[in-house]
């Protein structure tokens, strides 16, 4: 998400969205970026699906006592998501 000349933000681009969805899920993100992450969710639902099997698979990680996957695992697995996601686009 980038700063405008005028103070607004940009919506985040998709592959912010997904570096950032863990931290928003854990409500650790500071309010702007959060709000930018929902603004840009109710508007894509490739985003939107992703967000709904990261919930799912934290979900079911923590039901079964794991912690979740490292920074460096999740960020691969968003990237990874996010190219699957765009190359379905296309």
């Amino acid at each position: 998400m980038t700063e405008t000349t005028s103070g607004n933000l940009d919506m985040p681009t998709c592959q912010e969205v997904a570096l950032r969805l863990s931290d928003h899920l854990d409500r650790a993100l500071p309010l702007r970026r959060s709000l930018g992450v929902q603004a840009h969710l109710a508007l894509c639902p490739n985003c939107r699906r992703y967000a709904a099997q990261l919930r799912e698979t934290l979900g079911l990680a923590r039901a079964a006592g794991q912690a979740a996957p490292a920074d460096e695992a999740g960020e691969a697995a968003a990237l990874a998501m996010f190219d699957r996601l765009a190359k379905k686009g296309a």
